[in-house]
């Protein structure tokens, strides 16, 4: 049986057993039923930057500055990125790292016993693996940078770029259409949408959303500065650790579409194209990268799968990732806690007010400024006896950050 010939599920698992492979074929499959095909759209080459046309990245110039997640500062500070604060022994004097700062593995899904990646979600019948492996992107980043969670709509940036369902992208070009137009609108704004069902083959790949989001688009975004393009492994795992996610591009041949737990290496020739998908983690004992997928949570293990470092092309193509999320004007009086609003649009993009009693029926109000030290200011008081604050009474300091 030539090895590109591989049709079912059992002939997948019996190459898999003869070579001793490390990974296994999706158990809902039975051994009858045809490898699936889920849909991929890597556009080969266009507008992708190779790892080895990208030069180091000056760390500490990016990101050697307060997050505002404390978690990640500690992470810095670790690797000697944050300037006059350093933890433990592994102060670096350099822009890069120092040797022994990073972990082992990182996996952001359930890193420091919180959740930080949205849903996994299905792009399918669309060729459209680049925008959500964007905004998937972008929604980790607005949840790490500002303890939110933000759901941002793949259709916004595919249909604002007249893409149809069959053409392919690349996760560079949406990064850039997301910053030059905007920000990322949320799915109520303009959703993602696929064909009628039934359309034949031709018609599906042409079809085109007509691109008309609500009137309010421009106050219900997530705006992002330029991507940073990684193409050193080390670089991109120091970012992993001290920043967030990665964007990843790679080549998938037939065998991929099967893949179910463990670290997949190729056993097939036969190459299927190319896909995108979100890298959340890594795993040094495994030797694999750990990435979120656009398939639905019926592929992989609950939608997340692992590929070797090195694996089908994986590390060739620089990694895109993205700091400074701005997550205003979408937050602007976001009620918290009672009487809280988030409002501004400070360093740390979490400013506060609230109002409390004042006496004489009067509400006194207070702001606080989202970088440190985080502390209250009294700001006016608004001096009509007629005013009532809400019952029961509110308090008169807090916040609202799941991130301490």
């Amino acid at each position: 049986m030539p090895e590109e010939s591989v049709q079912t599920a059992g002939e997948l698992r019996a190459r898999l057993a003869q070579r001793g492979a490390r990974w296994s074929v999706l158990e809902h499959l039975a051994d009858e039923e045809p490898v699936p095909r889920p849909s991929l759209g890597l556009e080969p080459g266009v507008n992708l930057t190779p790892a080895a046309a990208v030069r180091a990245v000056d760390l500490r110039a990016l990101i050697g500055h307060e997050s505002g997640n404390p978690h990640l500062d500690r992470r810095r500070a670790a690797h000697g990125l944050l300037p006059g604060r350093a933890e433990g022994p592994d102060r670096a004097a350099g822009p890069g790292p120092a040797a022994g700062a990073r972990p082992a593995a990182v996996d952001w899904r359930s890193r420091w016993g919180r959740p930080w990646i949205t849903r996994v979600k299905d792009q399918n019948p669309g060729s459209s693996c680049w925008a959500f492996g964007a905004v998937g992107l972008v929604e980790s980043m607005a949840r790490i940078e500002h303890c939110v969670w933000a759901e941002r709509s793949e259709g916004d940036v595919h249909d604002g770029l007249r893409s149809s369902c069959g053409q392919g992208g690349n996760p560079e070009t949406a990064l850039d259409w997301i910053r030059t137009h905007g920000g990322l609108a949320d799915p109520e704004c303009w959703p993602y949408s696929t064909p009628p069902e039934g359309l034949p083959a031709a018609r599906r790949d042409a079809w085109r959303a007509e691109y008309t989001p609500s009137w309010d688009r421009s106050g219900r975004t997530v705006r992002i500065p330029d991507h940073v393009r990684l193409g050193d492994v080390e670089q991109q795992k120091v970012w992993l650790d001290t920043v967030g996610p990665l964007t990843a591009c790679f080549d998938v041949y037939d065998d991929f579409f099967a893949l179910g737990a463990g670290v997949y290496h190729r056993t097939s020739d036969r190459l299927a194209g190319g896909h995108c998908v979100l890298v959340v983690g890594y795993d040094d004992a495994a030797g694999c990268w750990l990435f979120k997928n656009s398939w639905g949570t019926g592929h992989h293990v609950g939608g997340y799968g692992r590929i070797a470092y090195g694996e089908v092309n994986i590390d060739y193509w620089a990694k895109c990732g993205l700091r400074g999320t701005n997550i205003d004007p979408w937050s602007k009086r976001r009620l918290h806690t009672g009487n809280v609003y988030e409002s501004g649009n400070g360093r740390g993009h979490r400013n506060f007010e609230l109002l409390s009693r004042a006496g004489g029926g009067r509400l006194q109000h207070w702001w606080r400024e989202g970088g440190a030290p985080f502390a209250w200011a009294r700001a006016g008081t608004f001096a009509t006896p007629r005013a009532r604050p809400p019952s029961p009474a509110p308090p008169t300091t807090g916040t609202w950050s799941p991130c301490t």
